[in-house]
């Protein structure tokens, strides 16, 4: 694969869901990791949520020609 998928922020996250069919289980737990920490008073720009990013970036770009729409 030529260009990789990259993740900075919460739009090009919701871009790349709406682009690639992550399987429910994947975005359930992304969706479940991030809710629960805005919920205790993180922020985007906290570690913890680069690092679901990059959980979605490895996902789509080792799985991206079974899971392009």
């Amino acid at each position: 694969m030529k260009n990789k998928v990259h993740i900075n922020n919460i739009q090009q996250l919701n871009d790349a869901l709406n682009k690639y069919n992550i399987p429910f289980s994947v975005l359930n737990d992304v969706d479940r990791r991030i809710t629960n920490w805005f919920a205790d008073g993180g922020n985007e720009n906290d570690a913890y949520i680069k690092q679901q990013y990059r959980y979605i970036e490895n996902f789509i770009n080792m799985f991206h020609d079974c899971i392009k729409k």
